[in-house]
Formats: structure tokens, sequence, C-alpha cells
């Protein structure tokens, strides 16, 4: 797996944890709906006020590899701002991680 397909899955798991409006609809292959979660605003799924968006970092974090968890906690992220740019922050942080 990737690193982009790796923040991707991480990414939409984590919607899933903490929107009854995002849902992962299979693992293999990963799908999640809605289909383009990643071109959508955090605020467009029910990710949008602190306790929402707490959970989705905590999500994020837990899912991903212990060395970045305090970076993906540490990072502010705007309710209005498209998931995907969530999900090139981590996929940066993976790729950054496996280089050591």
């Amino acid at each position: 797996m990737t690193s982009a397909e790796q923040a991707g899955e991480t990414t939409c798991s984590a919607c899933a944890i903490a929107s009854n409006l995002v849902h992962v609809t299979s693992i293999h292959p990963f799908a999640v709906n809605p289909p383009n979660l990643l071109q959508r605003g955090f605020s467009d799924v029910g990710i949008a006020d602190i306790g929402t968006m707490a959970i989705f970092q905590k999500a994020a974090a837990n899912l991903s590899p212990v060395a970045i968890r305090a970076s993906i906690l540490g990072q502010t992220i705007d309710p209005a701002q498209k998931i995907g740019v969530f999900s090139d922050f981590l996929e940066a942080l993976l790729a950054q991680q496996e280089l050591g």
C-alpha cells in the first residue's frame, strides 16, 4: 500500500468514526459513502465543531503509526477545508516517516 492509499484510508476511516454521515462500505477494495469524500469539506459531512473535530483527529492519530500521532493531534483543521487536504498532510507525514 502506498503512503497516499494509507493516508486516504486512514482519513476516510477517521471521518466514519467521527460522523454518522460517512460509512466504510467495503474493506477490500476500500470504499466509503459518500464516494467523493476527499473532495468534500469536513463540515459537509457533519465534522464541524470542536467535539467532532477532536473525535476525527483522535481517530486519525490512533489509526496511524505512533511516531506521527503528535503531529496529527497538533494539526489545526478548518471545518470548511477539503478533507483531501488533511489526507495530503497525512500522506506527507507517512512518507517522511518511511524515509526515517
